[in-house]
């Protein structure tokens, strides 16, 4: 870990040390609900962590078409763009995994990290507040060279990526109702259809539904049938070589949409949450889990609907709630989270009766114009006797000016601080 994640963890784990508890929130997994929570729990000045963990499923998604204002982009730019934002905003990324969890002590939860890095050390963190957004993962696929070709032929996601074969040929892999409901989609888009089944029938609930489905004219079914291997070129899906009993042939075909082998990274909630039978986080209209202070978002919950704006809206949702349980940090704490970001801020303490102080004041407030990329903070130690102490102030007017989480320069009385404003003007 680097000096400024030490040092990020540091305040984090000060922010964790009031007398009401851990007064932070974490986030478990940097994908789309993940992000959209942090983010808004950051401009609401809540300080917040994001474990990333490993790589969001989402960010397979080559062409994502139906995000509000954007015509077309693919899932990690949408994720890259987003994280900018967050980050902007003060939210903390950590490329860590997320190990263990105890959330037997209200308010004071925590969770063990490791790093994705061989040395595979691992950091302890506390928080009031915990949302878990950490997905869904694709297991291995058991098709020779089918893994070679996700996010470049192979996806999961027929909604998500689907328009990039329209009038192509595409294959589905399955036999249950997401494999009908996503042939049902792709009919609408792609030339031909081919449902790959390895049994002689359909497990489906809406058997008038898959009558339909399946006496489409561009939908054909394979029974009885595996995939033994995927081929390409140029890093490009080509042709399925299937199996048919002792039959062997080959299927061109230019995507491959399957519904295996996804399961929801629920393993280390088990007896800690509720989950339901198939694994998935099971949350009420507020995205609150069973544990009181923690919430679950996106594709980790049972929500049937798997679509990141579902999960962004799952990620508000959750941010807001927060919002309200959220006891107030203090002042001093707040501005020390906010140092260790390692953006650029200058204090100034002041008081009311201060003399040289209001002298100040019209330099300050022409600062406050012109220096957009530093964020100015005025205290008065009068009000807040907390942070004139825990930034050991001795005498006013005095300016501390903070960059990449060091003091840069601490200047006293009127000539000092309207020097250190020239200076800062000079140089921002």
């Amino acid at each position: 870990m680097s000096i400024k994640n030490h040092l990020l963890v540091f305040f984090f784990v000060l922010l964790s040390t009031c007398a009401l508890g851990a007064q932070n929130v974490l986030i478990l997994g940097g994908g789309v609900g993940g992000i959209t929570a942090a983010n808004a729990l950051a401009r609401a000045q809540i300080p917040v962590v994001v474990i990333e963990g490993e790589e969001s499923l989402f960010s397979h998604a080559s062409n994502v078409e139906n995000w509000p204002g954007i015509i077309s982009i693919s899932g990690s730019k949408l994720l890259e763009d987003m994280k900018k934002q967050a980050i902007e905003n003060g939210v903390i990324f950590v490329k860590e995994r997320v190990k263990d969890v105890d959330f037997s002590k209200t308010s004071s939860f925590v969770v063990t990290t490791e790093s994705l890095k061989k040395d595979n050390k691992k950091n302890e963190w506390i928080a009031s507040h915990c949302i878990i957004a950490m997905g869904r993962n694709i297991g291995h696929l058991d098709i020779k060279g089918a893994n070679k070709y996700i996010g470049r032929g192979v996806y999961n996601c027929a909604a998500c990526d689907g328009l990039i074969f329209k009038g192509k040929n595409v294959a589905i892999l399955g036999s249950g109702d997401s494999a009908i409901s996503q042939a049902e989609y792709l009919s609408k888009i792609a030339k031909k259809v081919f449902i790959i089944s390895n049994t002689s029938t359909f497990n489906v609930k809406d058997k008038i539904k898959m009558e339909n489905i399946l006496n489409l004219s561009n939908v054909e079914v394979f029974y009885n049938t595996r995939v033994k291997e995927a081929i390409g070129s140029n890093e490009k899906l080509q042709t399925l070589i299937l199996q048919k009993e002792e039959r062997s042939f080959s299927l061109q075909v230019d995507g491959l949409f399957h519904t295996l082998n996804l399961y929801p990274n629920t393993a280390i909630f088990k007896d800690k949450i509720k989950l339901d039978k198939d694994g998935f986080i099971i949350v009420d209209d507020m995205q609150k889990t069973s544990v009181n202070g923690i919430y679950a978002v996106g594709d980790i919950t049972e929500e049937l609907c798997k679509q990141a704006l579902v999960a962004a809206a799952a990620g508000t949702k959750a941010a807001f709630y927060i919002q309200k349980e959220y006891k107030e940090v203090s002042l001093a704490k707040v501005l020390q989270y906010k140092i260790a970001i390692g953006k650029p801020i200058l204090l100034e303490f002041y008081a009311t009766w201060c003399t040289s102080c209001k002298k100040v004041e019209p330099f300050m407030q022409d600062a406050l114009v012109k220096m957009h990329s530093i964020e100015i903070v005025k205290i008065n130690i009068d009000q807040e006797e907390e942070v004139a102490k825990a930034f050991n102030i001795t005498a006013i007017p005095t300016a501390i000016f903070f960059d990449k989480g060091i003091v840069v320069k601490k200047a006293q009385g009127f000539i000092e601080v309207i020097d250190l404003l020239s200076e800062i003007g000079n140089n921002y």
